[in-house]
C-alpha cells in the first residue's frame, strides 16, 4: 500500500472514499439491485451481502469509519448512515435512514443545497468530480458543525444515476483555530499600519 497516499487527512478521505466505491460497485454487481438488497433498516452494511475477508474488512473499514459516510438517493432520502455519521451529527443510523438530507442541513442553505442536489441529479453531472467541498451542518441537538466532504455520484449497472454517498469530516476546530488566527493576523497588520516608521 502507498504510504504516501494515506499520509493526512485529505489522503485519509481519498482512500476512505475510493474503499466506499469498491464496496458499493461489488455489492451492486453480487446483488444487481440498489438499494434494498443492502438491508439497511438499521443503516448498516451487513457481511451477509458480501463474501470473502477482504469484502469483510472494506465493509468493516466503511461501518466504523471516524468520518460521516451516507448514502442519499435521487431524491435526497438518507438510505446508509454509518457510525461516524452517527457519533458526528448525533443521529442514530434508525433515526436517519429513511430521513431527508435536510436532517444534516442548515435550514438557511436548503434551498441552494437543493437546487444544486436536484440538478445533478437530473443531469448526472457535478463540477465537485475531485476535491473537496466546504460546508456548515446541523447536529441533532442544533449547533453547527464545520464539514468537508466528497461526493461520489451513484449508478446502476445499466449506468442510471441511483444517487450520491458523501463522506464528511468535521473540521469545526481547524476552522476554528484558522478563523482565529487570521484574526490575530488583521490585528497585527493593523497595528503595523498605525505605527510611525
Amino acid at each position: 500500500m502507498n504510504k504516501e497516499r494515506l499520509a493526512g487527512p485529505r489522503g485519509a478521505l481519498s482512500f476512505l472514499c475510493t474503499t466506499l466505491v469498491y464496496v458499493l460497485l461489488l455489492m451492486w454487481v453480487k446483488t444487481l439491485t440498489w438499494p434494498s438488497a443492502y438491508h439497511l433498516n438499521i443503516g448498516t452494511l451487513e457481511q451477509s451481502q458480501i463474501g470473502g475477508d477482504m469484502d469483510r474488512l472494506l465493509i468493516e473499514a466503511v461501518n466504523d469509519a471516524p468520518d460521516a459516510i451516507l448514502i442519499s438517493d435521487r431524491e435526497g432520502i438518507i438510505s446508509y448512515w454509518n457510525s461516524g455519521a452517527e457519533q458526528m451529527f448525533g443521529h442514530t443510523a434508525a433515526e436517519a435512514v429513511g430521513q431527508s438530507l435536510d436532517l444534516i442541513i442548515p435550514e438557511n442553505l436548503r434551498g441552494r443545497h437543493w437546487d444544486g442536489y436536484h440538478r445533478v441529479m437530473a443531469s448526472g453531472e457535478t463540477k465537485y468530480k475531485t476535491g473537496l467541498l466546504s460546508s456548515p451542518g446541523i447536529r441533532k441537538d442544533g449547533s453547527r458543525v464545520s464539514l468537508e466532504f466528497s461526493m461520489v455520484l451513484l449508478h446502476d449497472e445499466a449506468g442510471q444515476l441511483q444517487g450520491c454517498a458523501s463522506i464528511m469530516r468535521d473540521v469545526t476546530e481547524r476552522w476554528k483555530k484558522e478563523k482565529e488566527l487570521k484574526e490575530r493576523l488583521t490585528v497585527c497588520e493593523s497595528k503595523l499600519a498605525g505605527s510611525p516608521d
